[in-house]
């Protein structure tokens, strides 16, 4: 309805969480689809959290549909962008998902720092769930 209305504030922060309610639901198509869409808008308008949020969304759909390669490509350009503009909360999703990225590309010390530096900022912020899925990670075996 706000895209509908041209209502692009609105429009701005309601389909970020579509698209996260898309990922979440294994509808990857249409999130991929909305976040290609979000990661253009705010490119366009220099809208870095916007940016960095969205290139970690298509960085989790390379991942879920099992592109290791294209998840670390479009999560190192997020992580750039999160670090520049500190979205820190962000920032430390972004590093648990290229951690679990590196490693299925087998890259398991890579993988181990990063989720150490993800762990560590999603702690310190108080971040619910995340944390303790890389804890989890972090103590599996690797792969």
């Amino acid at each position: 309805m706000a895209k509908a209305a041209r209502h692009e504030l609105a429009w701005t922060f309601l389909a970020p969480r579509l698209a996260d309610a898309y990922l979440t639901a294994g509808d990857y198509v249409r999130a991929h689809q909305l976040l290609l869409e979000i990661h253009a808008a705010a490119a366009r308008r220099e809208a870095n959290f916007f940016l960095g949020a969205s290139g970690r969304c298509l960085g989790e759909v390379a991942l879920a549909q099992g592109d290791a390669e294209e998840a670390v490509r479009r999560l190192e350009a997020a992580i750039e962008t999160l670090r520049a503009s500190g979205s820190e909360n962000e920032l430390g999703l972004a590093l648990g998902a290229l951690g679990r990225a590196k490693r299925l590309t087998g890259n398991d010390v890579e993988a181990t720092a990063i989720a150490q530096e993800a762990l560590a900022i999603l702690d310190r912020l108080g971040t619910l769930e995340e944390p303790d899925r890389l804890r989890h990670e972090l103590a599996a075996e690797p792969v």
